[in-house]
């Protein structure tokens, strides 16, 4: 047993010098160390974080000892089976944490978030992963990487065992080292989260920078303590804490009332597009949108609610900020404008050519829906799959009961990453001809990669075009309304980022919009809209009468009333949104969230312009957070 926790010793030391190698090489070369406060802050982190990441490991590794030696002394076997089962168990959660963590970087890298709860959802849900695209060479190489690590660790270990054969008389100095590089670890440790406090207490943006690029990093707050020694605070609004996910909705706030008698009841064909952005609708990349477009209602000027998919339809059905969402789904309910067009006797058939469990619509948007009017794809590709839906949405028109009016929804995947089409719908022919997320340079191949999106947009458009065609072929535009849009925009190093669900820059969040109404002229409309909107703007189409703040945090789009502001969600953090300034919180109660504010093209702001955002809408934006809660539960 005492050879053994000298083998223990050995190899945790040696594990956590491979850690720190790698930590140095992903993470802390990124942290900005241009004052002696931030070089100090960074070279604590960097010493002491990778003795963070090993101690679940170390943890385990005692616990089995524990239970072996038990069993071993109640049941008795051969000794050397113990101490290979115990190796084993290093090597596999030591070579985990390795595998872990380059994954991690390589997802900031890329996206500029960590693995957290969004990455989670991603991988346990049922279509998570099936939405970025399938790759068999990224899970080859995904699992080359994690055999890699394993034999990382593998060598650790023999090097820690060959080291303690040589040197019998090592380890009785070596515990004295231990002792002292403990003490200093523990100390810096110490430093570290004082010098965070306090610099968070202040409200120190590069700082707090530093710390959002440390995987799993553990903040603390000593407001209490500085707060009575008089020490100048950093500028902060008081966040209003949002419901939980087992809160009780107060939706809508009052019975919903139709228009009596109803009369002429108009289809409904709603059409969303993955990462469709605004500036793609051209006549270029898309001429047959672009051409429906001078029939309809184009709003230039408008927003998702989201840098996701769930924020954005959430919006988008709801009239709802995103922070609602986790609500709506624990407790399955339909939006507002769903439950009537049901009661309403609609005929309904919905497709995606991802998933209805991701995200999770089943259960959300359409869960007043029967299952079997839900058809999702069964796995082939984002344009394949785009296509036999859109086959499948002509032929449900072909044959549905003519005496009733219809409902369907699409949701296009072809323009999400990895961007699929076919050769017939190449417009820009400089694009990159393979993607897998394990092994692309996105920073090299940026202009390439756009490329290819592009190209996948303008299959989405000829999709598009094959719905329009038939429409107007069928002379259903005499009485159906035609919802045109995307879920979210999506940035290609703009600003330095790829992909969306990262930040509430303009190339993520700016989808189009267009609203064909049987009987209207078409508009070009500047003033600003959101996907908020919709939901009132639908409603009072079919019939709903009661004022729009009834059921959602919306205006109609045709009313006289025009908005100041939008609000744009995330997993964490919520974007108040002028025409001058954005303004984003932490949803989540968050420290690691500071405040930011930008202009509204997202460039930094002087000082000056930085006093003349409207914090009364801000706050009015906070208030909404919890409109829709039962006062109790706010």
């Amino acid at each position: 047993m005492k050879t053994l926790f000298h083998e223990s010793l050995r190899f945790f030391s040696g594990m956590y010098i491979v850690i720190l190698l790698e930590f140095m090489l992903l993470s802390s070369s990124t942290m900005q160390i241009s004052s002696f406060t931030l070089f100090l802050f960074a070279l604590c982190v960097t010493l002491t974080y990778p003795l963070l990441y090993l101690l679940p490991t170390a943890f385990c590794s005692s616990l089995i000892i524990l239970i072996i030696a038990f069993i071993r002394k109640k049941f008795g076997y051969a000794e050397k089976w113990n101490q290979w089962l115990i190796y084993f168990f290093w090597v596999f959660l030591s070579g985990g944490i390795i595998f872990l963590l380059f994954v991690d970087h390589r997802l900031y890298s890329m996206f500029k978030f960590h693995i957290n709860s969004f990455v989670i959802n991603l991988v346990l849900t049922p279509g998570g992963i099936e939405s970025m695209g399938d790759s068999k060479t990224d899970a080859y190489v995904v699992f080359l990487l994690f055999i890699v690590c394993i034999l990382i660790a593998a060598g650790v270990l023999c090097l820690s065992n060959w080291t303690l054969r040589l040197f019998p008389l090592l380890p009785a100095l070596e515990g004295k080292i231990y002792i002292v590089a403990l003490l200093v670890l523990i100390s810096l440790g110490f430093l570290e989260r004082v010098e965070f406090a306090y610099y968070r207490y202040q409200n120190n943006p590069c700082l707090i920078g530093n710390s959002q690029k440390v995987f799993l990093y553990q903040p603390t707050s000593m407001a209490h303590i500085f707060r009575p020694m008089n020490l100048k605070a950093g500028a902060r609004i008081n966040k209003i804490r949002v419901g939980s996910k087992n809160s009780i909705l107060a939706y809508p706030l009052k019975p919903i009332k139709l228009k009596q008698p109803l009369g002429k009841k108009y289809n409904i064909v709603w059409l969303v597009a993955e990462s469709w952005r605004a500036d793609t609708l051209n006549k270029e990349i898309m001429p047959a949108t672009t051409a429906f477009s001078e029939k309809a209602v184009y709003f230039h000027n408008h927003y998702s609610a989201g840098n996701g998919t769930r924020m954005a339809l959430c919006g988008m059905f709801y009239g709802l900020y995103g922070n609602y969402w986790d609500t709506l789904l624990v407790n399955e309910i339909p939006p507002v404008i769903m439950r009537v067009l049901k009661e309403e006797n609609y005929q309904f058939d919905m497709f995606t050519s991802a998933k209805f469990t991701y995200p999770e619509f089943d259960k959300t948007v359409f869960s007043n829906i029967p299952q079997k009017k839900l058809h999702q794809s069964a796995g082939v590709g984002g344009f394949i799959n785009d296509r036999k839906n859109v086959s499948s949405i002509i032929s449900f028109i072909k044959h549905r009961d003519p005496n009733r009016p219809f409902m369907t929804f699409m949701f296009f995947e072809s323009p999400h990453a990895p961007y699929t089409f076919p050769k017939e719908c190449i417009v820009k022919k400089n694009y990159l001809h393979t993607f897998n997320y394990s092994t692309v340079d996105v920073a090299a191949n940026i202009g390439k990669i756009k490329n290819r999106y592009l190209n996948s947009v303008h299959h989405l458009d000829t999709q598009l075009e094959r719905i329009f065609k038939f429409l107007d072929e069928e002379k259903l535009l005499k009485n159906t309304i035609v919802v045109v849009t995307g879920d979210h925009g999506e940035e290609f190093m703009e600003k330095g980022h790829w992909g969306h669900n990262e930040s509430f820059h303009e190339e993520q969040v700016r989808p189009p919009l267009l609203i064909y109404v049987p009987g209207m002229p078409h508009r070009d409309i500047y003033y600003m809209s959101s996907h908020l909107d919709l939901p009132a703007t639908i409603g009072r189409l079919i019939g709903i009468t009661n004022p729009p703040f009834d059921y959602s945090l919306g205006y109609d789009l045709f009313g006289k009333i025009r908005r100041e502001y939008t609000v744009i969600s995330s997993w964490a953090r919520i974007c108040y949104v002028d025409n001058r300034f954005k303004y984003q919180t932490s949803s989540t109660q968050n420290i690691l969230d500071p405040d930011v504010i930008t202009l509204v093209n997202d460039s930094t702001p002087t000082e000056e312009q930085r006093k003349k955002v409207n914090m009364a809408n801000v706050f009015d934006m906070l208030k909404n957070t919890v409109r829709f809660y039962k006062k109790e539960n706010r």
